[in-house]
């Protein structure tokens, strides 16, 4: 694992789009997803034991059907402090623009017309200083999960554009990484003001497309055997029977790190 102040993981990763192009209103592969947790941080988040805890809210908690969270003192990668009119930004963006379950926080949140623009108000929405209180039709159980989700990573209101609501530039960013070219490609650079900051981490990533024929010699496991790649990432389907294949080509030592289990619940209506 690199540990170097200039530190760069070569992470095997195809992205659908450029990582300039990539928005939280339209997630579309797991990789994305993959990025933009890295670009943006929530509210909340699970932790390891798969129990929800703060995230830019140190502290939350339900008082009747208001849900409140206190900010915790946190920056974004420019040094500005990341407050709730930044996650009021956040959240009208999403219900203006209404895809995926976006519309869905407005039907809970706004009690009457959702907002047509950032200046618009949603009566369950708004800014107490250092706390953002969203106030719910009712307390509702589905609402912190949902708000763990990177669609609701929280924005800089100067990174939006007032008019089309686009996200002008992720080199602001409220995540543990923040985007910068050089000679004109992509590479995440550490966020210092984040509070998961830690100078063992690696300081610069940059993204290797790959060929998902395992045959191919641009293949993520064979580019990670000619070291062209540090890291294989879960979103890159890495299959158990390519980390054998890898653990016979190589005499390196590698870890295999295995992530949260992920389960599906069906409802069905009677």
């Amino acid at each position: 694992m690199h540990t170097q102040e200039d530190s760069t993981l070569k992470v095997a990763l195809n992205i659908s789009t450029s990582i300039d192009d990539l928005d939280t209103k339209s997630i579309i592969e797991s990789a994305d997803y993959s990025v933009l947790e890295l670009l943006l941080s929530p509210l909340v988040e699970y932790n390891n034991q798969g129990e929800i805890i703060g995230g830019i809210a140190e502290r939350f908690y339900w008082n009747e059907n208001e849900l409140i969270f206190e900010f915790r003192e946190t920056s974004f990668s420019s040094g500005n402090t990341v407050t709730p009119e930044d996650a009021v930004a956040t959240f009208k963006r999403l219900m203006i623009l209404n895809t995926n379950s976006h519309g869905e926080l407005a039907n809970l949140l706004c009690s009457t017309a959702s907002p047509k623009s950032l200046d618009d108000s949603c009566g369950g929405i708004r800014a107490d200083g250092k706390r953002l209180i969203l106030t719910a039709r009712k307390k509702t159980a589905f609402l912190l999960p949902l708000l763990t989700s990177i669609d609701y990573g929280i924005l800089s209101k100067s990174s939006i554009d007032p008019k089309d609501l686009k996200i002008i530039s992720f080199e602001n960013t409220s995540g543990p990484y923040m985007l910068k070219k050089v000679d004109g490609k992509n590479f995440l650079y550490a966020n210092k003001k984040h509070w998961h900051y830690n100078p063992k981490i690696p300081q610069q990533i940059e993204f290797v497309p790959f060929d998902y024929d395992s045959d191919s010699p641009r293949s993520a496991e064979n580019q990670f055997i000619k070291e062209k790649v540090d890291f294989i990432p879960t979103a890159s389907e890495l299959r158990l029977d390519d980390v054998e294949k890898i653990r016979g080509k190589t005499g390196k030592q590698f870890q295999i790190h295995r992530t949260n289990p992920m389960a599906l619940v069906y409802a069905k209506i009677h």
